[in-house]
């Protein structure tokens, strides 16, 4: 759980530095933007 959380808060934070624009925070994270899509928290 705490992986889990601290990975949250990562791709928040890369979210926020990115406006939003997921592309460009999975690059900055190294990540396929499959991936940062599939690690994101479900809505709600």
């Amino acid at each position: 759980k705490l992986v889990a959380q601290i990975e949250q808060d990562v791709i928040e934070e890369a979210l926020k530095i990115t406006h939003g624009n997921q592309v460009t925070a999975a690059k900055l994270l190294g990540l396929h933007r499959t991936t940062l899509r599939n690690k994101q928290r479900p809505p709600g």
